[in-house]
């Protein structure tokens, strides 16, 4: 998420809920203003959420069991994969993030 500064007339808020006026701060993820990104001033550049770029020196391969493996973060003990996989494409899919 990243602060933004209303810059345009006054509009309903995103929320639903009351109004932004000119020179109101929000913050909001850049997905959320699409529509609206003519209205809004971004105060700080935008930053990867860690979540969603993981560092990759910090991959490796762990067995689901039955023969089905998953490529997980380890600092963040997130799954990459959106299904649990084969060991050749788990591979697969390790050498391509390295």
């Amino acid at each position: 998420m990243a602060l933004y500064r209303k810059i345009h007339k006054r509009q309903r808020s995103l929320t639903g809920r009351g109004w932004n006026e000119v020179g109101d701060v929000v913050a909001f993820s850049p997905a959320d203003l699409r529509n609206f990104a003519d209205q809004w001033e971004p105060l700080d550049p935008p930053t990867d959420d860690p979540d969603e770029l993981p560092p990759l020196s910090n991959l490796e391969i762990r067995s689901r069991g039955g023969g089905w493996f998953n490529v997980v973060n380890v600092e963040l003990d997130k799954i990459l994969n959106p299904r649990p996989l084969r060991r050749d494409d788990a591979e697969a899919l390790l050498q391509d993030l390295l």
